[in-house]
């Protein structure tokens, strides 16, 4: 082998090593904590399904509508129990797609293969948490299926402008402490988004708070309790699910 090629190869093969460090450092995942690997246990209400491709909240008594629910970027799934639990209690089916590397951005699709399969659920809601609450937005643009849509520190940008939908019912759910989606840019985005849109603003909460999984780089410290945040969150969310009745 000429030594041009061997070196050529031995410089491309640095470079992978290189990338596949970075990746793997970058994809590390935010790990669901202690309790909210306690709710995946469920409860005396609703059943907990860890399959290999998502996890499913159902509610012992059966439900006829359905949430879809986007994780935020390299935070495990499973870290968003506590508030999903409460919500599957409440009536409700939540699906939560397992993302590829737990990024929303590489399957923003998913919701479409979950509504397809379960014809028995007459009305869908689809969440998400931060980037996966882009993604959500992103999505519902292409399928009029789904009636709610519900964002967690999360907003829509010019890239998939909602504004013009008329048939879409979004409630944005927000921290005040927020270091990340900030009150500033949920303001700037109101734009893209329908003018029926409902805003609610928690005091005192911030990034992570909307899930389990530590501190999160680039947040604020939060001056509410957990518990206290997450039981605000699912009001808020079971106040814009009940926009699904009649559907």
């Amino acid at each position: 082998m000429p030594k041009w090629l061997q070196r050529t190869l031995i410089v491309l093969l640095a470079l992978v090593a290189v990338l596949a460090v970075v990746v793997a450092i970058y994809a590390q995942p935010l790990s669901a904590k202690p309790a909210a690997l306690e709710a995946m246990k469920g409860n005396g209400a609703v059943t907990v399904t860890d399959e290999a491709n998502q996890i499913v909240y159902a509610p012992k008594s059966g439900s006829s509508k359905g949430l879809i629910f986007y994780q935020g970027a390299k935070v495990a799934p499973q870290a968003y129990s506590l508030p999903l639990l409460a919500i599957a209690a409440a009536g409700y089916t939540v699906f939560v797609p397992k993302m590829p590397l737990n990024f929303a951005v590489l399957n923003i699709g998913a919701a479409k293969a979950i509504i397809d399969a379960h014809p028995e659920i007459s009305a869908w809601a689809i969440a998400g948490h931060s980037l996966g609450g882009a993604m959500a937005c992103s999505y519902v643009k292409g399928d009029p299926r789904v009636n709610v849509l519900i964002f967690w520190a999360a907003y829509c940008d010019k890239s998939f402008d909602l504004s013009g939908n008329l048939s879409i019912a979004v409630t944005s759910i927000s921290g005040s402490l927020d270091g990340l989606a900030t009150p500033a840019k949920v303001d700037a985005t109101r734009g893209y988004a329908p003018a029926s849109t409902v805003y609610v603003s928690i005091a005192g909460m911030n990034h992570a708070q909307f899930g389990d999984y530590g501190a999160q780089s680039g947040d604020n410290a939060a001056t509410l309790g957990a518990t206290e945040a997450t039981k605000r969150v699912v009001a808020a969310t079971l106040k814009a699910l009940a926009r699904l009745e009649g559907k």
